[in-house]
């Protein structure tokens, strides 16, 4: 299958206005001071907590869309907390989520409405990855992504630093020092840009049950 035939989907939550603010400032906090990546805004580097991300023929796009809808139209909202801080592969700036059973429970059903839809296709960037491990590999082989079911790690990415020996000192630049929580009231589908951002949103589903 070419290329032009298939597209990569992040299905993702979105925190509310208040983290969402607190995130895009940490990113701008980190670039001021350390070369990076990208930075975090509301159009084009959007935060976000991905629940599953794959690589789609777009022929299984509506398909996609219709599953996602029906997972949302039977799951209630719910809250989340964001606590500690971490590197994850050297460079991301990570800010991640405490353990949450619906969060994880949410993450399970979407892979497994979605999943089969890729009709094997693997994200084109994990391709060129190396140093897997056992389990890296298998998530690619049965997901075609990574960090899948009880690996599964709910986070914000802040930024990509360009340079992994700056990795601690914007870390503790980020700021983010308190726990913060908020509701989760929807659920999207968008468009997955280079190091897991989201670019844009294609749909968007209230979570309803």
């Amino acid at each position: 299958m070419g290329i032009e035939e298939a597209t990569s989907l992040n299905i993702a939550i979105l925190p509310d206005n208040r983290v969402t603010g607190l995130a895009i400032s940490a990113s701008q906090i980190v670039s001021v001071g350390y070369p990076t990546e990208f930075v975090l805004d509301q159009e084009t580097f959007i935060p976000h907590t991905t629940v599953f991300q794959a690589h789609f023929p777009k022929q299984n796009i509506p398909i996609v869309l219709e599953r996602v809808a029906s997972i949302a139209e039977h799951q209630a909202p719910f809250n989340l907390t964001l606590a500690e801080r971490s590197i994850s592969l050297d460079t991301f700036l990570w800010w991640n989520f405490l353990r949450s059973r619906v969060l994880q429970n949410l993450h399970d059903k979407v892979v497994k409405a979605t999943n089969p839809l890729r009709q094997s296709l693997v994200l084109p960037h994990l391709v060129r990855v190396t140093g897997m491990t056992e389990e890296d590999r298998h998530d690619m082989t049965e997901f075609g992504s990574l960090k899948i079911g009880p690996r599964f790690s709910p986070h914000i990415t802040i930024t990509k630093l360009s340079d992994p020996k700056d990795a601690n000192d914007a870390l503790l630049r980020s700021g983010l020092y308190r726990k913060e929580s908020f509701g989760v009231a929807k659920i999207i589908v968008g468009q997955l840009g280079s190091n897991g951002t989201v670019n844009g949103v294609i749909r968007a589903f209230d979570l309803e049950g």
